[in-house]
């Protein structure tokens, strides 16, 4: 699976060059010619749910089984554990029990392979939002300006960017450390440091990329998962404040069982309600959210946090 996303990523980019140069390619390398049944997202799908249809804990399947699921040949599905073993997953058919993964998958192996499998079936409805609002204001510069943002980050060389920071202003000029491309709160961001300052920018306000020769040294990818650990939405930082809110009845069955935040505590009260307890690097994020409510939620900690409640939903009065 990972080979596979890596030659779409590889037909992207130089999608992405032509697309930049405005000028046609002349001289292609042969790898990167790529027929449409190497590039199909469905093999990475079928794969990844052959994979899943193994580890389910009921009765044994079969090449033959799985072949029928899939409306395919059973020398397709041989080549797939082939192609599974290759990437480190002990994947077999063994007589009398059906096909088997014969040792256990690891935390990482088994979120690469989620991952991988929601970028091809079920990509979320917020991504499609974030890439449609860029396309729109962008059109193919979207293209060519993503995948120059990507290969520096990669190569973890620095980038010029043309951003407008809001309608009301200009575009200015700004020398950036790319670090990251993610989506938050229907928007495609990069995380980048500028100036010094760890930053985020709005992907779909860059309506330039210029590539450079400096390298930067990057950040170390815990740093950066420390960074998105206590995010809500879209906001990154270091900063952890506790956060205590009271959930009445009227609303607790809507989100009890939700994640909200990686280390979320709930108790519950006997008349329904539920207290909510985690951590938090900001409070504007969550201070929207909770106005956005309405009734239903109120906050018990911390004091700084019901006073930008009171002044968020004060200022939304004030409207009318």
């Amino acid at each position: 699976m990972k080979d596979q996303s890596l030659k779409i990523k590889r037909q992207i980019e130089l999608l992405g060059i032509l697309l930049q140069s405005q000028q046609p390619l002349l001289a292609v390398n042969e790898k990167c010619m790529l027929s449409q049944q190497e590039i199909r997202p469905n093999i990475v799908k079928r794969r990844t749910e052959i994979l899943g249809k193994v580890l389910d804990n009921g009765e044994s399947i079969s090449i033959s089984d799985l072949a029928d699921i899939f409306n395919c040949e059973e020398l397709t599905i041989k080549r797939d554990l082939q192609e599974l073993r290759s990437e480190g997953i002990n994947i077999h058919s063994i007589k009398g029990q059906g096909v088997v993964i014969e040792s256990g998958l690891d935390d990482d192996q088994i979120a690469e392979i989620i991952n991988d499998y929601a970028r091809v079936a079920v990509m979320k409805y917020s991504e499609y939002k974030a890439t449609n609002l860029m396309v729109r204001k962008l059109s193919g510069k979207a293209v060519a300006n993503f995948v120059k943002i990507q290969m520096a980050i990669e190569e973890n060389t620095m980038i010029i960017i043309s951003y407008q920071k809001n309608e009301d202003t200009g575009f200015e000029k700004r020398e950036v450390e790319p670090h990251l491309i993610f989506e938050g709160d229907n928007n495609w961001r990069l995380l980048a440091r500028h100036d010094s300052i760890l930053k985020q920018f709005l992907v779909n306000q860059i309506s330039e990329v210029e590539l450079l020769t400096k390298q930067f040294v990057p950040m170390d990818q815990e740093e950066i998962k420390d960074l998105f650990r206590f995010s809500f939405k879209g906001w990154t930082g270091s900063d952890q404040m506790k956060i205590k809110l009271l959930f009445d009845a009227s609303v607790a069955n809507i989100y009890k069982h939700r994640q909200i935040l990686e280390d979320q505590e709930i108790t519950e009260n006997e008349d329904g309600s539920f207290i909510f307890e985690g951590t938090v690097n900001s409070l504007f994020e969550i201070t929207s959210w909770i106005v956005s409510r309405g009734k239903g939620v109120k906050v018990l900690e911390p004091e700084k946090l019901k006073e930008s409640v009171i002044w968020t939903a004060k200022q939304a009065l004030g409207n009318y």
